[in-house]
């Protein structure tokens, strides 16, 4: 289904959207508050999934005309050039469009020139990267394939589309997973907790390669209607014989780990983590290990079943009724939720388990 959009103009824009949900220990919603609860949507602003650096999250950028009519969001993957959704572009008219951060107290660029791809839902826009100032880091492309592997990779969401409050123009982030990979697009879901609405199209899909490093692997092109369901990503690994740059990480750019600490995490059945030299060092675990931990030796590595210090559960935290796991620092370390009145919830805002007040846990179910 084509997503709906918040102008006839540029349609199916959409904005990243999660039920809101507390800490634990924190004062629970009122009962009067509850129905109201099951319509607050919000994205965070601190991504969950990956360790942005503040280079990175500044080359994700909105996308709109001069007058500020109507928003995509989109993502800078080389100096200079920025891509977004198809139907967010007028390739007879790019200097109408902005690339920037829709505050007017921020910097902007002008397009310069603009090209939609013949078949996918997909533009690329062109400006002047001084225009932005210092500072941006683009994020480039998948420099190769994706497959049936990566259902289930946890991966961030981003844009600046509308909020619970009607408001737009501010970058969320949500962690979903994978669910399902096809032709021409990478599907995840928020399972009726988070997702795109009005104002992320062209927004990016970002994972972390098999080398570790952080990349666009695709761009919104439709979602649910109900904006916290399945929501549909153009496969930029299909684009590569299509781009007029070049679009390949330069090797030049040392972006040390990228995020990754000493601990790491489980990625597509590889253990990554920041290395002694400031580098990813990434282990292909074989067909009788998993990515996990041995006892008393922090960071995540290729063990067998027998020896995982953490019994499987990986770098993900879960839940076992009111007990939070975590894998960490050799062991597993498991917070008590129900200590302070709380319960451990699988999704918290911006997608991962957490120890949350029992009443809105309740709330925050599909």
């Amino acid at each position: 289904m084509r997503a709906r959009g918040i102008s006839t103009r540029i349609a199916a824009a959409f904005a990243l959207a999660s039920v809101a949900a507390a800490a634990a220990c924190e004062p629970a919603a009122s009962e009067g508050d509850e129905c109201l609860a099951l319509r607050i949507y919000h994205g965070v602003e601190t991504p969950s999934a990956l360790g942005l650096g503040l280079g990175q999250r500044a080359a994700i950028v909105a996308v709109y005309p001069s007058e500020r009519a109507t928003i995509c969001s989109g993502v800078i993957v080389a100096a200079g050039v920025a891509l977004t959704a198809g139907h967010c572009v007028d390739p007879e008219a790019p200097e109408r469009l902005r690339i920037g951060y829709w505050d007017p107290a921020l910097p902007e660029a002008s397009a310069r020139a603009a090209a939609r791809h013949p078949t996918l839902d997909v533009g690329v826009l062109f400006f002047d990267a001084a225009a932005l100032g210092e500072g941006v880091l683009p994020i480039p492309l998948l420099d190769g394939r994706i497959d049936g592997a990566w259902i289930g990779d946890r991966v961030e969401i981003a844009g600046f589309g509308g909020t619970h409050l009607g408001e737009i123009g501010g970058l969320r982030f949500a962690s979903e997973a994978i669910t399902a990979v096809d032709a021409a697009h990478l599907v995840v879901d928020g399972d009726g907790r988070s997702g795109a609405c009005g104002g992320d199209s062209g927004g990016p899909l970002l994972a972390r390669d098999d080398r570790g490093r952080i990349r666009v692997v695709g761009l919104l092109d439709s979602g649910h209607v109900s904006c916290v369901r399945d929501d549909h990503y153009t496969r930029v690994d299909l684009l590569a014989d299509w781009w007029p740059f070049e679009w390949r990480d330069p090797e030049a750019v040392d972006r040390g780990c990228e995020g990754l600490d000493s601990e790491g995490a489980c990625v597509r059945g590889q253990a990554m983590r920041c290395g002694a030299e400031g580098s990813i060092v990434v282990e292909r675990c074989g067909a009788e290990e998993l990515c996990g931990q041995r006892p008393d030796e922090p960071g995540f590595t290729c063990v067998a079943a027998a020896d995982d210090a953490c019994d499987g559960a990986g770098s993900e935290p879960l839940c076992d009724g009111d007990l939070l796991i975590r894998c960490e620092g050799g062991g597993q370390v498991v917070e008590d939720c129900g200590a302070c009145g709380g319960t451990c919830a699988a999704w918290t805002p911006g997608g991962l388990a957490g120890c949350v007040a029992t009443e809105e846990s309740e709330v925050g179910g599909p």
